[in-house]
């Protein structure tokens, strides 16, 4: 999580029924062929999920997070780099399939620092050329063909918040023009294609602000086109007092700019990583607050996901960093309109 305005880095509560699954092999899998794409909520209604630092890999996380919040998520978001070609997790995909949650996988082509208040944006090796002109068609088909092989539905969130020069694909470092990350994004779509790998649900992710706020990296520039993307996305946060840059911000100021940018595309909207830290203001009541706001004013927003970390003392994200915080989590979260596991991957089911 790097933002510009600081480098930085149970009851399930619906009554969708669950998909039955039986083994592939060593892997679990759905029993249908292949899953469907994620639809977006129905009118009125948002997906809820969560991204918690080493979850999935350490399940009682998942379940931790289940029991705190008394909801299971609809949706699970992590991060996995590209360096060293890590496989797809599917055994972890399944694990969440079973348990009515959808995987969202950020996908990072590079190596990151040890380090993450650490800028390492130059690594050639990442170049957007690069991808684009094959250096990683290996990787990326094998990659595709495991989730086709895996079946079930996964959100996948590839170079995210490009418009923002903190990582290696953004189109202002590295060598890069936001014309390249278009190549590389078609690239691997087309990729995907090829494998048949249908069950992925691609996700274009922006900043809330595009730095630099050059007119060459205007977020628009960035645009693959309405045939490679599915849902469109954004990460917002209310830095309150925890960066010297900013100030306490209500929701609609932290992402009211860019929503409206992003209608022009048509598509689902979902807000990929959002919080609010302790200091500043009261974090309890911008909770309550955000869904209030998020269900009544922002109406294509059809999924929200909590950023679940303690970055530093000051950045603290997390739902349970105070009692209060929890508390307005569970009643934000518990309102009907709030939707969780099952409600997102029902609408992958393509039997």
């Amino acid at each position: 999580m790097f933002l510009g305005e600081q480098v930085i880095r149970s009851d399930p509560g619906t009554t969708t029924p669950h998909v039955s699954l039986t083994p592939r092999g060593p892997r679990s899998g759905p029993t249908f062929f292949l899953a469907g794409k994620v639809k977006p909520a129905p009118k009125g209604k948002i997906y809820w999920g969560a991204y918690r630092e080493n979850a999935p890999y350490q399940t009682s996380l998942v379940t931790g997070l289940e029991s705190e919040v008394r909801r299971r998520p609809a949706i699970l978001m992590w991060y996995q780099e590209w360096a060293g070609q890590p496989d797809f997790p599917a055994a972890d995909a399944s694990w969440l399939f079973e348990r009515g949650i959808v995987p969202m996988i950020t996908w990072e082509p590079w190596k990151p620092p040890a380090v993450f208040a650490t800028l390492v944006v130059d690594q050639p090796q990442y170049r957007l050329a690069r991808i684009a002109g094959g250096a990683f068609d290996a990787y990326i088909r094998h990659y595709a063909e495991e989730i086709r092989a895996y079946g079930g539905p996964v959100m996948l969130r590839p170079m995210h918040e490009m418009d923002g020069f903190w990582y290696p694909w953004c189109g202002t470092v590295n060598g890069n023009k936001p014309s390249d990350y278009v190549a590389a994004w078609r690239h691997m779509h087309d990729i995907f294609q090829q494998v048949g790998a249908t069950n992925v649900t691609w996700v274009w992710s922006v900043n809330h602000v595009s730095v630099p706020s050059s007119p060459d990296n205007q977020f628009e520039h960035y645009w693959p086109g309405p045939s490679y993307v599915d849902w469109v996305a954004v990460s917002g946060f209310n830095w309150g007092l925890a960066s010297p840059l900013s100030i306490w911000k209500g929701f609609p100021s932290v992402i009211g700019e860019r929503y409206q940018g992003l209608l022009r595309y048509r598509k689902p909207i979902v807000l990929t990583e959002t919080g609010a830290p302790e200091v500043g203001g009261n974090k309890a009541q911008w909770i309550l607050q955000a869904f209030t706001d998020i269900l009544d004013e922002f109406p294509r927003l059809k999924a929200v996901i909590w950023y679940d970390k303690r970055d530093t003392p000051l950045r603290d994200w997390r739902i349970d960093s105070t009692p209060e915080s929890l508390d307005a989590f569970r009643q934000a979260i518990a309102q009907p309109r709030i939707l969780s596991a099952d409600a997102a991957q029902a609408t992958t089911i393509t039997r």
